[in-house]
């Protein structure tokens, strides 16, 4: 414990400077057992010390908030995963899918919580992204996104038959807790997680609904190199991404999640944290339902990364936490760098494992 620490700021300084295009670098490590929870920054736009880390964009963390909103849907016997997309989605996006050759019949949100859809990704199209260049400040639509993917081309793969990343399966599944709760995607969520209960009072969809009074103020986040607030947060906004939080209400959300906290059914967790066959087919570690897993120094680890430069992962045989950030998007390899070493850190620290 009390190597840690400084081991800890010396991780964030030594990130920070090797990363100058990064304007702030980020660190949160809980870890209960020592017992510990510290948080630092560094580099030119980082909070002085002792201050929260700010707001940001989480882009793909939140799939795994609309992925445990789905399980929890689940547990309230509200939706089935082997439903067919065509009793849940709504008819344009069933039309639009069926156009596209998409066997609606045999799609379910359980492949698309895994990523088995065969779905192609708008988020990582040419197209889409040259689009969203020229246009930054264009209000995009969950429909247009969802034809974009269409557009590009057959299935992938016939359903469930391989492991696909796609931000589709996931506006899909924001549209499907819409339709299958009768609320917005952001009320849906902000119930069947219990906000309340474990503390979440501020994290929130960007647009969709009102920025929380008191919530820690908004950081500069650089895609490459240009500011992330020129582009309308509808290019990532409707269940693959759009959320924005904290590092400290993050790192409280996962541990909730792969402890189980926010279920009602012990079994409900360790369903949606098993890899699915799919996953490992290339040799990865796994990926389960909206959530990944990572092994590092002998320690398993379950969280997620986002686009915009956010890590998040909870590591259960340790009971260590770690939530970071940094706020360029040419830093996300450093970024994972800095978490996995931040894990191995803890590790070290003389926990039980």
């Amino acid at each position: 414990m009390d190597e840690l620490v400084p081991a800890l700021e010396d991780l964030v300084r030594r990130t920070a400077a090797a990363e100058s295009r990064a304007p702030a670098v980020w660190l949160h490590v809980q870890a209960p057992r020592l017992p510990l929870r510290w948080q630092g920054g560094a580099g030119p736009a980082a909070n002085p010390a002792g201050r929260p880390a700010p707001s940001l964009r989480i882009a793909s963390n939140t799939k795994t908030f609309v992925a445990a909103a789905v399980l929890r849907l689940v547990e309230d016997d509200a939706l089935d995963l082997d439903t067919p997309l065509a009793r849940l989605s709504p008819p344009a996006t069933v039309a639009t899918l069926r156009a596209a050759g998409y066997d609606v019949d045999r799609l379910t949100p359980l492949m698309l919580v895994q990523h088995t859809a065969g779905l192609r990704d708008y988020a990582t199209l040419h197209v889409y992204l040259n689009r969203v260049s020229a246009a930054p400040a264009h209000r995009w639509t969950r429909a247009e996104q969802l034809q974009l993917a269409m557009d590009d081309g057959p299935p992938l793969t016939p359903p469930g038959a391989a492991f696909h990343y796609s931000d589709t399966g996931y506006i899909l599944l924001g549209e499907v807790i819409e339709t299958v709760t009768g609320q917005s995607m952001p009320r849906a969520l902000a119930e069947l997680l219990v906000y309340r209960r474990l503390g979440i009072k501020n994290t929130w969809f960007e647009t969709l609904e009102p920025e929380p009074a008191g919530a820690p103020a908004r950081t500069l986040q650089l895609f490459d190199e240009v500011d992330a607030a020129r582009f309308d947060p509808s290019v990532d906004l409707f269940g693959g991404g759009g959320l924005v939080s904290n590092l400290d209400e993050l790192a409280r959300f996962y541990r909730a999640v792969v402890r189980g906290e926010i279920f009602t059914q012990p079994s409900t967790a360790a369903t949606m944290l098993a890899v699915s066959p799919q996953s490992l087919a290339g040799g990865g570690p796994g990926y389960g339902m909206g959530i990944a897993r990572l092994e590092h120094a002998g320690v398993v680890c379950h969280g997620h990364g986002g686009f915009w430069g956010t890590d998040v992962w909870h590591c259960p045989a340790i009971d260590v936490t770690v939530a970071a950030a940094v706020t360029s998007t040419r830093s996300r390899k450093a970024l994972r760098a800095m978490t996995v070493e931040a894990i191995g850190l803890a590790a070290q620290a003389g926990l039980p494992r």
